[in-house]
């Protein structure tokens, strides 16, 4: 077999070759590679460090790459893990505190103009007097008509002997089906309340039988003027006082905000708290009477006024917020403006009002919301104590009565009839259950309604204060006067009740259990203004770590360049040794006249013949 090199040539003469073909290639070998100088590229890594450890501006880093000895490497390699421990440690304080979100309150005092507030008030009797009287007779059966009959106390007198005849004929049979009696009289109680009265009858009807601005409001001054009773008060009804009245400074003031302070620069009403009116003759009735009775009688218990100071705009909520002002004095209400700018997520938590309701959005409405939402889906009914949303399906209030058939009055009592009892004992257990779970049993329940603080409101802080209206003498006489043109002015059946009611009291100055003044003034024009803010910020986070760097292990924004300046020596001299060994390896590779010499190679041959090659 042919050895792989294999040549072919013609020569003159016959020669045998061998050794001096040998002689040749070796003479012309190539020549022995020459060393390459180290340069930074080529350097080894220990030189990169020693270079870096002279230069940078790091502690402790450096005495353990140039320390002298084992055991002062040791001790400068435990001590920088501790310090970079301990550095650790503190960061993840420092996250914690800034994933805590905290939050700081900066109170201030703002001289800049007030807002005046609006003002609400109501009649704590909230049936008209004339309707209480009709009603009087009509429970006693009487034939003489005293007082009137007006058309517009016709449809509530209507409306009222129609609840009153069905609630009679409905709890006949349900006080003996209901078991125990006790609960049974409750829910009785409940539905012959001023609640229930209005939930049978229906809020314009029930807003029929109280109380009317015209009849109430005697006198009302802002600013040192008269002001228009009809343009200034706005009538809106309440489920426990029936009609009141707002008043809205924007109907007189050009401005909205004033820096006015004092009681002659605020609001004065005169109220007429007798155009209102409970049962003279309660004592003569054996059972009880709708609309009359309070299972919790106590905003039913005073003889006055009801009032309220609240920002504009907002609803009214009397029952939970107002002041008792009683007859026969004058009450002051001196008001502060706060400013509250609250921050939402992730530092605190507002809300900005998404709520359907023309009234701005308050903490208190959404709560009622959420309640009266609790109500219409587990107990399939709408309470009207609270806000009545818009969507309300069709959904009848708790407390209307469903209508039975005559047979319910058969005992045993039919099938048909105990159903619709205990359809409505369930939905009075179910109202009753959703108030206690979400308001005392479970107080944090009510954390799920997802209710937050306005995130920027102003709420109006007021002062008490009370005098005694003075007796009717010549010295204030004006005063009277205004009351006696007041009177006057009164319709015909309502001024003589109110002449037959006064001539039962014999006491001098009668007419004064009935007046109450009511003041409102600015009692200072400064704003006090609560902001949260964000107490630490990513700013502050940044400086705190940069503190610690250089407290622990000695670390300054110039020395994280010069450990990227490392980083890219490092980088550097590993791309040039990597280059380097690959031409290394390309030099040590043998040629092919290098193989050729290595090898023992003979060649015979004679002149005319082929050159082979073996």
């Amino acid at each position: 077999m042919a050895h792989p090199l294999h040549r072919t040539m013609y020569l003159g003469a016959s020669h045998t070759y061998g050794a001096d073909m040998r002689n040749h290639y070796h003479n012309h070998s190539p020549r022995p590679l020459k060393p390459v100088r180290p340069n930074r590229k080529t350097m080894d890594v220990h030189r990169v460090f020693r270079e870096f450890a002279d230069s940078t501006s790091m502690h402790g880093v450096p005495r353990i790459i140039n320390a002298r000895s084992l055991a002062a490497r040791v001790f400068w390699s435990i001590t920088c893990i501790c310090a970079f421990g301990i550095f650790l440690w503190q960061c993840v304080i420092l996250l914690q505190r800034f994933y805590s979100y905290p939050k700081k309150v900066n109170v201030e005092v703002v001289q800049r103009p007030v807002r005046f507030p609006s003002v609400s008030f109501c009649n704590t009797d909230h049936l008209d007097l004339v309707v209480v009287k009709r009603l009087e007779e009509m429970l006693l059966e009487s034939d003489n008509i005293t007082y009137g009959n007006d058309t517009h106390f016709m449809k509530f007198k209507e409306a009222y002997q129609a609840f009153w005849d069905s609630s009679s004929f409905f709890f006949q049979p349900y006080l003996q089906h209901v078991k125990p009696y006790e609960k049974a009289m409750t829910h009785m109680l409940a539905a012959y309340s001023r609640l229930g009265l209005i939930a049978n009858l229906g809020v314009d009807l029930a807003s029929q039988g109280g109380i009317e601005m015209r009849d109430f409001i005697v006198n009302c001054r802002f600013m040192g003027e008269p002001c228009d009773i009809e343009k200034s008060f706005v009538k809106f009804f309440d489920p426990y006082f029936f009609n009141c009245f707002t008043f809205d400074p924007s109907t007189i003031l050009s401005s909205k905000t004033t820096r006015l302070q004092g009681a002659e620069y605020g609001l004065t009403i005169i109220l007429f708290t007798g155009s209102a009116g409970q049962l003279t003759k309660k004592s003569e009735f054996e059972y009880v009477i709708p609309g009359m009775e309070e299972a919790d009688g106590v905003l039913a218990s005073g003889r006055g006024a009801r009032v309220l100071v609240h920002s504009p705009g907002t609803a009214p909520r009397p029952a939970s917020s107002g002041f008792d002002a009683p007859p026969e004095f004058s009450v002051s209400l001196g008001v502060r403006a706060r400013e509250n700018v609250r921050i939402d997520k992730p530092w605190g938590n507002c809300s900005f009002g998404n709520m359907d309701s023309k009234f701005k959005y308050t903490l208190e409405d959404c709560q009622n919301t959420c309640l009266q939402r609790n109500i219409m889906q587990k107990c399939g009914c709408i309470d009207n104590k609270i806000s009545i949303p818009s969507y309300t399906k069709g959904l009848p209030f708790c407390l209307t009565l469903p209508t039975i058939p005559y047979t319910c009055y058969d005992m045993p009592l039919p099938e048909k009839c105990a159903k619709i009892m205990d359809e409505w004992t369930f939905r009075m257990d179910c109202r009753k259950e959703v108030y206690e779970n979400l308001t005392m049993k479970d107080p944090d329940a009510m954390d799920n309604c997802g209710c937050f603080p306005p995130c920027n409101d102003i709420i109006y802080e007021a002062s008490y204060s009370l005098s005694t209206i003075p007796e009717q003498t010549e010295e204030n006489s004006a005063f009277y006067s205004i009351i006696s043109n007041f009177l006057s002015s009164l319709a015909e059946p309502k001024k003589k009740l109110l002449n037959d009611l006064y001539k039962l009291n014999k006491k001098d100055g009668r007419i004064r259990g009935y007046i109450g003044r009511i003041n409102v003034f600015i009692a200072d024009s400064n704003v006090v203004k609560t902001t949260e803010a964000p107490d630490y910020e990513a700013i502050r986070l940044i400086s705190d770590i940069g503190g610690q760097l250089g407290l622990w292990i000695g670390i300054s924004v110039m020395t994280l360049f010069e450990v990227m300046q490392l980083t890219c020596d490092i980088c550097r001299f590993l791309s040039a040794s990597g280059r380097q060994k690959s031409r290394d390896r390309r030099r040590a590779r043998p040629t092919r006249v290098d193989r050729v010499a290595d090898r023992d190679v003979e060649i015979h041959f004679e002149v005319g013949d082929k050159l082979t090659a073996v």
